[in-house]
């Protein structure tokens, strides 16, 4: 996150349309459902930069004869756009039965909304820690590289349980049409606190947010958790997603840390963060079915 801001367009890969919504780590025994989510990390750190363009090289291996289908390309593109990608550019404009009207259409659409999503100010209520101090805790790389054995880099349950945990906060905030970014340590510790008639903000750069949710962060800082403690005191929502941090990024914090904690709300199942969070922040827009 902190490297993806400093480039002027942050970008990934997205390859082949089977994977919308979902992890890559169910292909490996990984048990959450809810993954796919790394456009909204790229946007975040967009957003945390000050940069208006993100973009993701999409929908590899694919042929005319093979691969992804038409409506998979559409699919790849709309929940790449709903999660702030605004530029696609493509290494290949075949799919299964592909013709040249269907290229013609799926490039007006994806440049219409790639034209109508880059202007405009991105206003998010939440902001999402983005647990990396907890994931160093766990991560443990085994011999062999990942194309053959991914499931051997992610045997420790720790690590698994960690990357649940933040994959089904962030995908139930969606479907809870409550958008979000995601922040670091260093972005929160930095952070400045506002007061106004529509309620009480943590700022961070060009965004602010109303409520802060830290998905199995085990382990924080303690210059973070005491930014956040600040917050919540004046009225700020900070909600510990799954479990309390119990450490600090360094043993010396760890008592601070269980002290300012000990007063966060705890919501025990990810699946339940939209639910809970909506309940209680101010909401403009809902849309219905």
């Amino acid at each position: 996150l902190a490297a993806a801001r400093e480039l002027s367009l942050p970008g990934m890969d997205h390859l082949g349309g089977g994977f919308v919504g979902r992890s890559l780590m169910t292909l490996v025994g990984h048990t959450s459902n809810f993954g796919a989510i790394v456009p909204k990390l790229v946007s975040s750190a967009a957003h945390l930069g000050g940069w208006t363009r993100t973009m993701s090289e999409s929908n590899g291996f694919s042929s005319a004869k093979v691969g992804t289908t038409f409506s998979e390309y559409v699919a790849t593109s709309n929940w790449e756009m709903v999660l702030g990608i605004n530029t696609l550019p493509y290494y290949t404009m075949d799919w299964v039965g592909c013709t040249d009207e269907q290229r013609k259409r799926y490039s007006e659409y994806a440049g219409r909304i790639n034209y109508m999503t880059a202007g405009g100010t991105h206003i998010a209520p939440v902001a999402v820690l983005y647990p990396i101090a907890t994931a160093w805790a766990h991560f443990n790389p085994k011999e062999g590289n990942l194309n053959g054995g991914r499931q051997r880099a992610w045997a420790d349950p720790g690590m698994d349980r960690l990357q649940c945990i933040y994959e089904d906060t962030a995908r139930s905030l969606l479907e809870a049409q409550i958008d979000f970014d995601f922040v670091d340590e260093d972005d929160i510790a930095g952070a400045s606190l506002e007061n106004d008639a529509l309620g009480h903000w943590i700022r961070i750069g060009a965004e602010r947010f109303s409520a802060v949710a830290l998905p199995g962060a085990e382990i924080i800082g303690e210059a973070a958790a005491r930014k956040l403690g600040e917050f919540a005191a004046v009225g700020g929502r900070v909600y510990a997603v799954g479990v309390l941090p119990e450490r600090g990024r360094r043993e010396i914090e760890t008592t601070a840390v269980r002290d300012i904690v000990s007063e966060w709300k705890l919501i025990a199942e990810p699946c339940e963060t939209g639910e809970v969070v909506g309940s209680e922040i101010r909401r403009d827009v809902i849309l219905g079915p």
